[in-house]
């Protein structure tokens, strides 16, 4: 199979021809808003040979008057007269503009037909000493061949190293971008440290990396807390109940009570607790109903804090067209 978009041609290895042969090979060619290629199937041929005149005058007088046949192997001679002289049997035109929308940043599978343009019929004139008269025949199908496509949207030349390599690549690229819009947890949990001085029960939701807090009645946004910024999240009980916590870094460094020191309140509840500790030295520690909802919640801000999916320019992009 060669693929040809006008500038360059890119040829696969050769497979086992069959009714449903497998190409499997991925194609990457540069997007402009006219984009067109032609896909072209090749069969290995070797065109029949005719029999050489003899090269003497007595020879031409003794040969046969008789119209002679074509030799070659029973693959050429049963190919001949329906492909090029290069084997080339088969074409499909395609142009982005038709199928850009359904595989905009998504795999799109679609099927293609396939038409011989090379095949030769009789043209229904009255034979000649040179041979029956021939004509071109006009193209028609012959099969179909399916392709699954991916369109990749333009980014700034600073985001080119980051565009996927392979269509594997960008499948990926796009469930790590999905994992930033996805809730991956919801529920109760009580909270000490940012904008609650004292311990408060509200309900939150985890989307992608983004920690929302919801009055626990009315359903209200109270706050939004930006994860990917925490540096670690512990549940460890000693480190917990010590009596104080250092918040802030540098200048600005201060201590204050473990909201699950010993005597505080939240130190019935250290074995539900955990606590996030960010970049700029701020403290939020948090207690669940149980352990069960303890270990949900840890799991899920584990992600964000040691090993967040990235997201891409080229991902964002089909994520914001969506």
């Amino acid at each position: 199979c060669t693929l040809d978009n006008g500038k360059h041609c890119v040829t696969t290895p050769w497979h086992t021809l069959a009714g449903e042969a497998k190409i499997q090979q991925e194609f990457e060619l540069i997007a402009d808003a006219d984009l067109e290629f032609i896909l072209t199937l090749q069969a290995k041929y070797e065109p029949p040979m005719s029999p050489k005149k003899p090269a003497s005058t007595l020879g031409r007088l003794l040969q046969s008057p008789r119209k002679h046949k074509l030799t070659g192997s029973v693959t050429s001679l049963s190919l001949a007269g329906y492909v090029a002289a290069d084997g080339s049997f088969a074409r499909a035109y395609l142009a982005l503009s038709t199928f850009v929308n359904k595989a905009y940043g998504r795999p799109h599978s679609m099927v293609v037909p396939v038409l011989n343009e090379w095949a030769i019929e009789a043209t229904g004139l009255a034979s000649t000493s040179k041979g029956t008269p021939t004509r071109r025949r006009k193209p028609y199908k012959i099969g179909e061949i399916e392709l699954q496509v991916l369109y990749v949207p333009p980014v700034e030349a600073n985001d080119l190293p980051f565009l996927p390599t392979s269509l594997g690549q960008a499948v990926r690229d796009m469930r790590d971008a999905a994992w930033h819009t996805t809730q991956s947890c919801t529920g109760f949990l009580s909270q000490q440290g940012g904008d609650c001085p004292y311990w408060r029960r509200r309900q939150f939701k985890l989307v992608g990396s983004k920690l929302t807090a919801y009055h626990s009645s009315t359903g209200h946004i109270r706050a939004t807390i930006n994860v990917a910024k925490a540096t670690h999240v512990t549940s460890d009980a000693a480190a917990l109940t010590e009596p104080d916590v250092v918040v802030g870094k540098g200048d600005r460094q201060t201590r204050r009570k473990s909201g699950f020191a010993e005597r505080e309140e939240g130190h019935l509840y250290v074995a539900e607790g955990f606590r996030l500790r960010f970049a700029n030295g701020e403290v939020i520690d948090f207690y669940a109903d149980n352990a069960e909802e303890k270990q949900r919640w840890l799991e899920a801000l584990t992600v964000v804090v040691e090993q967040p999916p990235i997201l891409k320019a080229w991902s964002k992009r089909i994520l914001e067209a969506e």
